[in-house]
């Protein structure tokens, strides 16, 4: 089992659009999809290259976004109801954790009990774990874990954003809106720009930083703060942005030994395309991007589609495949790769070697309807991060607060299932 990309949680998919948005989505001045917090809240993915006409764009992606032979259909299992607004959600020694509002929680996936919790954390934007401990990010903190008693044994100030346990260290972004009594010990002083933080877990203490080296050409905006983390074998992986109407992803490659930038994919967008941060995914140590893409035509209108590319060799993106509006949760298992997706509310399956799509969406909740107030979403599932226990999909509801389980292998199913509709053929 791979670890699963860090999502977007529901305040980052909801919060960042009340900047500039309607506060109704499909509502106000314009249509929410086209203002920049919106844009900014779709938090992904990028489709490079610049090719002449936005109809010649969409029809000359190339990949494999046909379905593939389905195979057994996945079975669905009854929700757990766990209140809140559920973010973060990681599986460590068969227990889930979950961040819901300002709490750790701990759950067991086979009775549905709780095994303990922290309050006051604070919103947690990921959960990593490293020999039996956790490591929790919030705004400008990482707060070390035992989870056995659930008590916070050390910390580190200043950083923040997505967070990644791998190649013996945590690895997380750096903090970028310090203020003047920042008292957190940088190796070689403050960073400027998006830089990546690698802390020893054995001490709580940064032991370095790098920087990210963004290139953002004239007109394209200031670097933004890590999008994104995922690990390979051999290195760490991070994206950032430019922001602006011009923009530039790039998606970095850092030598966990040398705790330095080796490699730098710069990603142009289509003239008529936007996105912000793509999530990352590592798929046998290919890199993934998933997400949003706003694209606008006077051909076309308004759309907002959820896509899925890989990093090839040539430093170029493949496209892979179209899913849904908005997805903001990956992972690896089963053998296959699974994304939800917040507005559509499925998971979609996809062939981890080829890209395809198998079979149909899976439907695991409500839709979110063609408007809703941003402030207080309600009526709809947002399915969002996922993770796997053993044979076992668990995915948060994160405007319902659910904790959702698939069964990748309907027979083995260890609880009861949910009816679904047979899905009907494409046209």
């Amino acid at each position: 089992l791979e670890e699963a990309a860090p999502p977007l949680s529901i305040e980052d998919i909801l919060a960042a659009a009340l900047e500039d948005a309607g506060a109704v989505r499909g509502t106000g001045g314009r249509p929410w999809w086209r203002s920049p917090g919106a844009v900014a809240a779709g938090a992904t993915l990028v489709v490079l290259v610049a090719i002449g006409g936005l109809t010649l764009f969409l029809r000359s992606l190339t990949g494999s976004g046909d379905s593939a032979a389905p195979g057994p259909r996945p079975a669905l299992g009854v929700a757990v109801p766990i209140g809140g607004e559920p973010r973060s959600l990681a599986a460590v020694d068969g227990v889930l954790y979950v961040s819901v509002d300002d709490a750790l929680v701990g759950f067991d996936p086979v009775t549905g009990s709780v095994t303990g919790r922290l309050d006051a954390i604070g919103p947690l934007s990921f959960i990593a774990a490293h020999d039996g401990d956790l490591w929790v990010g919030g705004d400008n903190m990482l707060w070390h874990v035992d989870p056995d008693r659930m008590e916070i044994v050390g910390s580190v100030l200043g950083l923040g954003g997505p967070g990644v346990a791998a190649h013996g260290s945590i690895w997380t972004g750096v903090f970028t809106d310090h203020t003047e009594d920042d008292t957190t010990d940088y190796p070689a002083g403050r960073p400027e720009g998006a830089a990546v933080a690698r802390v020893d877990p054995a001490t709580d203490e940064i032991v370095a930083v790098i920087s990210l080296e963004p290139s953002c050409p004239p007109g394209a905006g200031e670097p933004g703060e890590v999008g994104s983390l995922a690990a390979s074998t051999d290195a760490v992986w991070a994206s950032t942005s430019c922001g602006g109407e011009g923009d530039y992803v790039t998606i970095e490659r850092i030598d966990p030994a040398a705790d330095r930038v080796t490699r730098v994919v710069t990603l142009q967008l289509d003239p008529g395309a936007q996105a912000f941060d793509p999530r990352l995914l590592v798929v046998d140590d290919q890199i993934w991007g998933y997400g949003s893409i706003y694209i606008w035509s006077e051909e076309l209108g308004d759309l907002l589609e959820g896509r899925v590319y890989r990093i090839t060799e040539a430093d170029e993106p493949e496209f892979l495949a179209a899913i849904g509006q908005f997805p903001v949760g990956a992972v690896h298992a089963e053998g296959s790769v699974w994304v939800t997706d917040c507005f559509d509310a499925t998971v979609t399956r996809l062939d981890p070697a080829t890209g395809s799509v198998v079979g149909s969406p899976m439907p695991i909740g409500t839709p979110a309807p063609a408007e809703f107030d941003w402030f207080q979403p309600e009526g709809f599932t947002c399915p969002s991060s996922i993770t796997a226990v053993g044979s076992t999909l668990w995915i948060i509801g994160s405007v319902d607060g659910t904790l959702i389980p698939v069964y990748p292998d309907p027979s083995a199913a260890p609880g009861p299932t949910v009816t679904l509709p047979v899905p009907t053929a494409p046209p």
